[in-house]
């Protein structure tokens, strides 16, 4: 949001319901919640984008944010001007997430890649790799967030689940710069930035996006709101990636 409020018309808004206001209604049992904005007038394609990462990663697991598309009509109550209507999408809050994984945010423990289930550190590294999403580190809790598990039985390492995907070659945003070092000049460069494993390791962790590529094709298409060059650009660039997975050598 640091950039966004500095580059962008309207910054991420975060919205704080009144338990009085919507009692009985479908916001009832939410207190606060993040609503992802546009960054400029004409770039509603960047938020649309993003908001099919979210969807595509809730195709591979449930430990993933849910996010839901709004119209938003905004209205300048400082000055005289016509009302604004973009796009936006709802992030689920993070007390709705935890209710519904059964599961408690860690906030006060220093996280490194070892100490995240080894599944989920595959599966959001490989994401973040097949999106091109390059704007996420697990030791600074930089777009991630980290839960443990209630269940005793289950508890142990580190539940992982990545955000906020504007930056990646999938969206494509004008204003996505890679951080210096990673070597690279694009967001549409893949870079991994997950753990090193062993070949056999990889091939497992690819396994689920290889049979789920046919969901990942759906969602795309039946999402009606894209127009059809975008949507194009968006199965042309996961191309890259999903194409390379059935080929041998991939890994």
């Amino acid at each position: 949001g640091i950039m966004r409020r500095s580059y962008c018309d309207i910054p991420p808004i975060r919205l704080n319901f009144k338990k009085s206001a919507s009692q009985g209604d479908e916001f009832s049992d939410v207190d606060k919640i993040k609503l992802v904005t546009h960054c400029k007038v004409g770039n509603e394609e960047y938020l649309l984008r993003e908001f099919l990462a979210y969807k595509l990663y809730n195709v591979l697991t449930d430990y993933s944010y849910r996010v839901r598309l709004a119209r938003i009509t905004y209205i300048n109550t400082g000055k005289k001007s016509k009302p604004l209507t973009e796009y936006a999408f709802l992030i689920e809050p993070d007390d709705a997430l935890c209710l519904r994984l059964n599961a408690t945010e860690i906030e006060d423990i220093r996280i490194n890649q070892r100490m995240v289930r080894p599944e989920m550190m595959n599966r959001t590294a490989i994401f973040n790799f097949m999106i091109g999403n390059p704007d996420w580190s697990v030791p600074a809790r930089h777009n991630v967030v980290f839960l443990k598990d209630n269940d005793i039985s289950q508890s142990g390492a580190a539940i992982v689940i990545p955000y906020d995907f504007d930056y990646s070659g999938m969206v494509n945003a004008n204003y996505a710069i890679p951080t210096e070092g990673l070597g690279i000049e694009s967001v549409m460069e893949r870079v991994y930035l997950g753990m090193c494993r062993s070949s056999e390791e990889f091939t497992e962790a690819l396994r689920e996006f290889s049979e789920k590529k046919d969901q990942f094709y759906r969602v795309i298409n039946e999402f009606p709101y894209l127009k059809e060059k975008s949507r194009s650009w968006v199965i042309n660039y996961l191309n890259g990636f999903l194409l390379q997975l059935d080929r041998k050598g991939s890994v």
